[in-house]
């Protein structure tokens, strides 16, 4: 079908696309309504490294980087640091691994803990219970660089993280069903003018009358 066949069918059939993005917007705005929202809590901290004399030792934090906080990242996902988190929020320890995402941008002492819940009091106090369960973990861990025996600590970037509403959204929901429902209508569009144009083109034949 031609450009200018589909202007002229969607100028004549304009009212099913129209009914269908509407319709679709409407789902979606509706599902938008009808899902639990979903919040999300961000705690960002940083990996300190100082020897047990008290003094900072600068020059090892590329083995720690390289070593310690991907490992410390990947904890997150151990059982004891989710059974310290449940114990912390309440929520069960199957659970939690779904609420928490822990990360250590590359080539950073950077810990980056995002939680997320149904309420913002949720997602924060799953993130905090994480952040606080790791630098657990971190200052525990026997690290030697050389021959020198160093102590680990997160310190938090941002002490106060507020959670922030990440989905559903009912603007974004109806958009997308907008954009649907158009390419629907369009689709429906084309296919009722081909069948038209394929019933012109060979008409059913007419029935003979019968002769005596």
């Amino acid at each position: 079908m031609t450009p200018d066949r589909i202007v002229r069918a969607l100028r004549r059939r304009w009212p099913v696309v129209a009914a269908l993005s509407l319709l679709a917007a409407a789902l979606g705005v509706l599902s938008a309504a009808v899902t639990l929202p979903v919040y999300r809590s961000t705690v960002t901290s940083i990996l300190a490294v100082s020897s047990f004399d008290g003094v900072s030792n600068v020059t090892s934090a590329a083995n720690v980087i390289n070593t310690v906080a991907p490992t410390l990242a990947e904890i997150s996902t151990s059982r004891s640091m989710l059974d310290s988190v449940a114990a912390e929020t309440g929520i069960p320890a199957e659970e939690i691994a779904a609420h928490i995402m822990v990360s250590n941008p590359t080539d950073t002492l950077l810990i980056v803990v995002r939680a997320t819940g149904s309420s913002p009091d949720q997602a924060e106090a799953i993130a905090a219970a994480a952040t606080d369960a790791l630098a657990e973990h971190a200052s525990s861990m026997n690290v030697t660089i050389g021959s020198t025996n160093v102590h680990l600590s997160l310190s938090e970037v941002d002490a106060s993280p507020t959670a922030q509403l990440i989905g559903p959204s009912k603007s974004r929901n109806g958009a997308i069903g907008l954009i649907v429902g158009g390419w629907l209508g369009l689709a429906a569009t084309l296919a009722l003018e081909t069948g038209q144009r394929t019933m012109r083109a060979n008409p059913s034949p007419q029935p003979r009358p019968n002769r005596p």
